[in-house]
């Protein structure tokens, strides 16, 4: 079968959408500093967080925002001026609403088609670069004993008022998976303008068929697509690493990921941040990562930076090894989050805030990251009262963690004004 290849007029559109995408999101300067600096939010007056109250310090604490969710998962914001935000259901509904500001009204609901059993579920949505200009929006869910589905919806008429039309889905992407675990399911669109699909290494223990390894499997693997193409259903970026590789999938960014659960890039250097559940095993390491393009990151052979395959040469294989890991004395699945961005915590600026699922308590930690090594950070809670199953951040890049098992929407505020 023919390879969909990236053609210049897609090139064109996807440049052209990505500059709506950046008013969006990077509208603002720039400075030097890793921690400080990159793109942070609209201010007035010339500064980026004017008229913003300002909280000093790194005592911090999750406050309810919203309640009455049935295990979310997935927090986006819309990318208007409304300041909405969708939560994503586990069993397959999206919900709509504004933090403090009424309820929350359905806005798709795939309850019907949908399998939510586990890790199953609506795990993932992205809206376009040019979403106010197109509608676009893609969804990433499970169907049947454990396929994965990549689709597309649109949004038309008035984008801050409409919702996503049901008929209107385009399927851009299903895998079969044999094992009903490992999905992972993050989408997100990177600073290129293309769009970033997590995969899992298609489940059951220890990766039996070597999926995540094999170069002719989506399975472990970030994916990243031109969705702008004409090439249907996607085009191939043209610089994508194995694009010339015929025995490898083109649509392949990084690979040797076991179920990397959650991924985000940087608003401020437009680094990925990406983190991989580890596994049963006693030795399992969970992992947090810089995404780095062709990429190998070690899984079957190795999980973190020890060997999981028998007599494995740890130290001298061609893997790239986690920026931060640690053990089931910790926790038990990692939960990437984001580097906050935002105004209000001007003390976190630059600081990568993370967590573990770890039932009934999850923690919030945090790292602080030069360009080449991670250090512990300031944040560090070992109970936040919640079981945090995923981050998001608002247009403002404050950030939001979900309560899966509570079903709470929570805000990141400092611990003097936070209300449980």
């Amino acid at each position: 079968m023919q390879r969909p290849l990236g053609r210049k007029c897609g090139e064109w559109r996807r440049r052209a959408a990505f500059c709506v995408y950046a008013c969006v999101l990077l509208s603002c300067g720039c400075a030097s500093d890793r921690r400080d600096g990159g793109a942070t939010v609209p201010g007035s007056g010339g500064d980026a967080c004017g008229g913003i109250t300002q909280t000093p310090g790194t005592d911090v604490a999750l406050a309810q925002i919203a309640a009455g969710f049935e295990r979310p998962v997935h927090l986006s914001y819309t990318p208007d001026d409304t300041a909405r935000l969708v939560v994503l259901e586990q069993a397959g509904l999206a919900r709509i609403g504004s933090p403090g500001h009424g309820d929350w009204a359905d806005w798709l609901d795939l309850r019907a088609k949908v399998s939510s059993e586990g890790e199953q579920g609506l795990l993932s949505l992205a809206f376009h670069p040019a979403f106010q200009a197109n509608g676009r929006l893609f969804v990433y869910y499970t169907v049947g004993a454990g396929d994965v589905v990549l689709s597309e919806f649109i949004v038309a008429g008035n984008k801050s008022t409409g919702r996503p039309d049901p008929a209107s889905e385009r399927t851009l992407l299903r895998i079969n998976q044999r094992f009903s675990n490992h999905f992972a399911g993050q989408l997100a669109f990177g600073a290129d303008g293309y769009l970033y699909v997590g995969i899992g290494d298609g489940g059951s223990e220890g990766d039996p068929d070597n999926n995540s390894q094999r170069l002719d499997s989506l399975l472990g693997k970030i994916l990243r697509l031109d969705v702008d193409s004409k090439t249907r259903p996607y085009g191939i970026p043209a610089d994508n690493p194995f694009v010339r590789d015929d025995a490898a999938r083109p649509e392949i960014w990084a690979f040797g990921l076991r179920n990397p659960w959650r991924f985000s890039f940087d608003r401020g250097t437009s680094e990925m941040w990406l983190s991989d559940v580890g596994s049963a095993a006693e030795q399992s390491r969970e992992e947090l990562s810089i995404g780095r393009k062709g990429g190998n990151y070690g899984w079957r052979v190795l999980e973190g930076t020890r060997c999981f395959e028998r007599n494995c040469d740890a130290k001298s294989a061609p893997f790239i090894a986690p920026v931060w890991e640690y053990g089931k004395e910790r926790g038990m699945a990692v939960i990437g989050g984001f580097v906050y961005r935002g105004c209000k915590l001007p003390d976190l600026r630059g600081l990568y805030i993370f967590s573990d699922y770890k039932p009934p308590n999850s923690p919030l930690w945090s790292l602080s990251f030069d360009g080449s090594k991670a250090t512990a950070g300031p944040v560090s809670l070992e109970g936040t009262g919640a079981v945090i199953s995923s981050f998001g951040e608002d247009r403002a890049g404050e950030l939001y963690a979900l309560d899966h098992l509570g079903g709470r929407l929570l805000r990141l505020e400092s611990a003097g004004g936070a209300k449980p």
